[in-house]
């Protein structure tokens, strides 16, 4: 004995979910697209000139920025190896503003003689680029300690 099971066909008239899904997705990448393209890209404000040396240990020098990357408030720091040689280390660097105090501490990776590490806003790594919301850099006090150590 064999059954038939009759199939019913789709009407082509009316588009199925399956369209309406596609079309919807599409609207979406187009008009994201296009937000995306007519909003300013954020300039970091950063530069060679602006790097504020703290002070200098073993041949290593130290610096700090104030910068703006992406609207929010960030202080990035440098270390320079002014040594002839490979140094490694460790360092705490210390900010002062206003009333509150916060300890940062980083790696000094061996860093060949006239290279430096550098924090930036483009490639940001923990303990060179430091959040710190509501500064002020009028009222900003940054001390640095560091053991140094020749490779």
């Amino acid at each position: 004995m064999r059954f038939t099971i009759p199939l019913r066909r789709k009407s082509r008239n009316v588009p199925g979910w399956k369209w309406l899904l596609a079309a919807c997705v599409c609207a979406l990448f187009i008009g994201h697209g296009t937000s995306l393209a007519q909003a300013p890209a954020p300039a970091p404000v950063s530069g060679a000139e602006n790097w504020k040396l703290i002070r200098e240990v073993q041949g290593v020098k130290f610096y700090y920025q104030v910068s703006q990357c992406h609207g929010h408030s960030f202080l990035l720091f440098k270390a320079a190896n002014g040594n002839a040689g490979t140094v490694h280390g460790a360092w705490e660097i210390k900010v002062q503003h206003g009333d509150r105090q916060r300890t940062c501490v980083g790696m000094l990776r061996p860093t060949p003689a006239g290279q430096a590490q550098e924090g930036s806003c483009e490639r940001p790594s923990p303990d060179l680029v430091v959040p710190f919301p509501d500064l002020d850099p009028a009222a900003l006090q940054v001390s640095v300690t560091a053991k140094i150590t020749p490779q």
